[in-house]
């Protein structure tokens, strides 16, 4: 059985099965985009590049930990740099300025795929910033920034494990199912597991 450092088995003959529901959504012109901004002013979404793996890694954990985003947790900081050296993938972070200093309200990943398809590999918030329309406002950037680097078709996936209303969230702002599937996910025992900023 295989352990790391932060003493969590990795044996996946461990882990439970929860059946999921996944669906798959497009948008093939920004004209048919409904963009929505927050009423927060101080709100400032970035390009981070060359990420700091361990800053990578700590941003995928903290965001996903409730909504069992598994698939990256166990990868190495090497498996991190190598992500984001890959020039088709961007990384993009979403801060509030709040009485002089920036606090991260989340963050999303863009990633060009053959016939210049984009995916949003990867949307979340802190929990911090559930529930106040910060969600409208960075899907908006990001299906906007993808179409302005030249998309002709943005897509991502969502299951019934993430948040009630990301799925709301993706069709208000113009995408629309293409494909759902059944599937299951497998969850490490004691999930979810507590994350902390080295």
């Amino acid at each position: 059985m295989t352990k790391v450092n932060v003493g969590i088995s990795t044996d996946m003959t461990m882990w439970g099965s929860i059946p999921i529901t996944v669906h798959f959504l497009e948008v093939t012109s920004e004209k048919e985009l409904t963009t929505k901004k927050s009423e927060v002013s101080s709100i400032r979404i970035y390009q981070v590049l060359k990420p700091d793996p361990r800053f990578t890694q700590w941003l995928y954990r903290k965001v996903g930990s409730n909504w069992y985003w598994i698939d990256r947790y166990f990868w190495s900081l090497e498996q991190w740099k190598s992500r984001f050296d890959d020039p088709r993938v961007r990384l993009l972070v979403m801060e509030i300025e709040s009485h002089g200093c920036a606090q991260i309200a989340g963050y999303y990943e863009l990633e060009n795929g053959a016939n210049e398809d984009t995916e949003i590999s990867y949307f979340g918030l802190m929990d911090h910033a559930i529930g106040k329309g910060l969600g409208a406002h960075m899907l908006s950037d990001s299906l906007q920034r993808a179409f302005t680097l030249g998309a002709n078709r943005v897509w991502l996936h969502t299951c019934s494990l993430d948040h009630p209303n990301a799925l709301i969230n993706y069709e208000a702002r113009g995408m629309r199912v293409y494909k759902t599937v059944q599937d299951t996910q497998l969850i490490p025992p004691g999930w979810p597991y507590s994350t902390t900023r080295d």
